[in-house]
């Protein structure tokens, strides 16, 4: 099917994908603005890949919390697999840090609160998700990181990419064989491979908690080997040991959720996110003057695109063309018709020998796997729902 969307322009780009703005008209014809989020064009011809795409899009289509990114539909569009999205006008935590860190600034410690006060929510809401029959998901993030919570120029912020969820029915391989999730971010369960649950998120979300108390990084060492042996062993100072305005009932909170054995740590993101309600945290209005502060410049530009999109809508249509060019005379319109197509080219798809052939197999299959996905989440999407 053709694009039910227009994009504009990109927004963000990572190791499975790109995001792009884009806007869709209604039913009413105005023009809603979405995030637009598609494949690398080598990851789409991997099967894998696309079945990890469409998990993502298959948890994260159930969840409606204020606190994760929603996603509204999954298509396949001219023979790529898509996800829509609610566009978010923000910026991820970790950009936020790093434009704050070239000011030479931190997050202010009530913000700060506040930022993973809303992530904890999400993941909690993650967390206790059901199936349609009421049985527990069991979905684990396994990838909570500052690059996965979006903070908004609302002052809210969201989790996002479930990419590589932990939960049940999943269509790609998760074995526990295979380490997934960002290293600096990994908790120790998921070193010795002893199997995650939600408090593996809880870890990583201390974290980011303590990062982002600090300005530091916790486990930054020169070398991966070094980065896993600090996470299994280094002490951990707490956070007011790097600045004295932590105040001790955080201190504590940020250890706790640090703790290396798991049943020694929060039993669940709600517990987490009560224990920082005993420090005043930032309202909204001021992560937003923060977000804005920082990274307004960069939503100057989104803005304008969404402008000119609405101004290009409200544009009259432009007037039918004839049905006939004036200029395509009789004459030359049957030396057009005589002129001799080049046939065209059957055989073996690029590449040389069975190289090219297995490639190609694995493109069809990797296609194959898309379509017949985009019409499983498809069906359960809210879209589908009101199309129904």
């Amino acid at each position: 099917m053709s694009a039910p969307y227009r994009v504009l322009g990109p927004i963000a780009s990572g190791g499975m994908g790109e995001v792009s703005l884009a806007v869709k008209r209604e039913g009413d014809g105005s023009l809603k603005a979405l995030a637009v989020k598609k494949l690398h064009a080598h990851r789409a011809e991997d099967p894998d890949s696309v079945a990890m795409f469409v998990d993502e899009a298959r948890i994260a289509s159930r969840l409606v919390h204020p606190n994760v990114v929603r996603i509204r539909d999954v298509e396949m569009v001219q023979d790529e697999l898509v996800i829509l999205m609610d566009y978010v006008e923000g910026i991820t935590l970790a950009d936020l840090q790093r434009a704050l860190r070239d000011q030479g600034k931190t997050l202010p410690v009530p913000v700060a609160c506040r930022i993973l006060h809303d992530a904890l929510r999400g993941l909690d809401a993650a967390h206790n998700l059901k199936s349609e029959a009421g049985a527990p998901l069991g979905i684990v993030h396994r990838d909570v990181s500052p690059h996965n919570l979006l903070v908004g120029s609302d002052g809210v912020t969201r989790i996002a990419d479930f990419g590589i969820a932990v939960a049940s029915g999943r269509l790609s391989n998760t074995a526990e064989i295979h380490v997934k999730g960002k290293l600096r971010y990994l908790s120790p369960e998921q070193i010795y491979r002893k199997g995650v649950d939600l408090r593996t998120d809880i870890f990583a979300a201390g974290i980011v908690l303590w990062e982002c108390l600090t300005g530091q990084k916790l486990f930054g060492a020169q070398t991966e080997g070094e980065t896993l042996a600090m996470i299994l062993r280094e002490p951990i100072a707490p956070p007011s040991a790097h600045r004295f305005e932590v105040p001790l009932e955080l201190d504590e909170a940020c250890l706790k959720a640090l703790e290396r054995d798991r049943d020694r740590r929060y039993e669940s993101g709600a517990a987490f996110a009560e224990a920082l309600e005993v420090v005043k945290m930032a309202a909204r209005e001021e992560v937003s003057r923060v977000v804005e502060a920082s990274v307004g410049e960069q939503f100057r530009g989104r803005r304008e695109l969404l402008r000119a999109a609405e101004a290009k809508a409200m544009e009259p249509p432009p007037p039918l063309a004839p049905a006939e060019s004036a200029s395509a005379t009789p004459a030359t319109t049957a030396k057009a018709a005589a002129r001799p197509r080049r046939p065209r080219r059957v055989g073996a798809p690029r590449g040389r020998g069975g190289g090219g052939l297995r490639r190609a197999a694995r493109r069809d299959d990797a296609r194959r796997a898309g379509r017949d996905a985009a019409r499983r989440v498809g069906a359960g999407s809210p879209a589908a729902e009101r199309r129904a």
